[in-house]
């Protein structure tokens, strides 16, 4: 946002109109995405597609309204970024399971294989647009109009309401997204600046939950 006159307020008005037409298009993909269900490579082809969309709606966006380049993005880290979350992904949730393990509350009864492209077509859909709206949009542009608590406090607050639309969600699980997921995701974010640094880390602990342990712990 451009400073001068109103700032607080218009970047609290843009904050809004941008991200609801950043969940309209996130919405529509994935109704689209559960139409497609079990048609397999066609599923994730589909979830790149409406990603690259997204990221060229939020780029475009940015340009044209903002009038500056989306530097948040950090096309020129997602390499190191992209095996650095994969790794430290398999690392942390088989951390997680083992004491789960350890102490009776999980047992494995694999290997089950299963198509991968529903898991793939998900991580890939919720992790991207999920931290353009978040982290991208509403903390980015809250931290410039209220300052960097109010906005992390209020993005995780609200990273963790809208998972209440999630099939056997409940105000506990909520609550756990936002102080876990939420403040963590945010805090990588304040840190690190690029928001899909922290998507990065979202989508792997998201990949390496669904595909290798099954468990639903973040999202649908």
């Amino acid at each position: 946002m451009q400073p001068g006159r109103l700032l607080r307020l218009r970047a609290l008005v843009w904050a809004i109109v941008f991200a609801s037409v950043l969940q309209f298009a996130y919405t529509f993909s994935q109704g689209v995405a559960r139409a497609l269900r079990g048609t397999g490579p066609l599923e994730f082809v589909f979830a790149a597609a409406a990603v690259l969309v997204g990221l060229t709606l939020y780029v475009v966006t940015v340009w044209a309204i903002e009038r500056r380049s989306p530097h948040e993005l950090g096309w020129a880290r997602l390499a190191p970024e992209l095996a650095g979350g994969l790794l430290f992904g398999a690392a942390l949730f088989a951390a997680v399971m083992g004491v789960l393990v350890a102490i009776g509350a999980y047992r494995v009864t694999g290997p089950t294989p299963a198509p991968i492209w529903s898991e793939l077509e998900i991580s890939l859909l919720s992790g991207v647009f999920e931290e353009l709206l978040f982290r991208g949009i509403i903390l980015r542009l809250l931290w410039i109009a209220f300052g960097i608590w109010f906005a992390v406090a209020a993005s995780s607050a609200l990273f963790g309401l809208i998972h209440l639309l999630n099939p056997y969600s409940d105000i506990v699980i909520a609550l756990d997204i936002a102080f876990e997921a939420g403040l963590l995701l945010g805090a990588l974010y304040v840190l690190n600046r690029p928001a899909l640094a922290a998507d990065r880390l979202s989508h792997r602990l998201e990949l390496h939950r669904k595909l290798c342990f099954r468990r639903a712990v973040i999202g649908p």
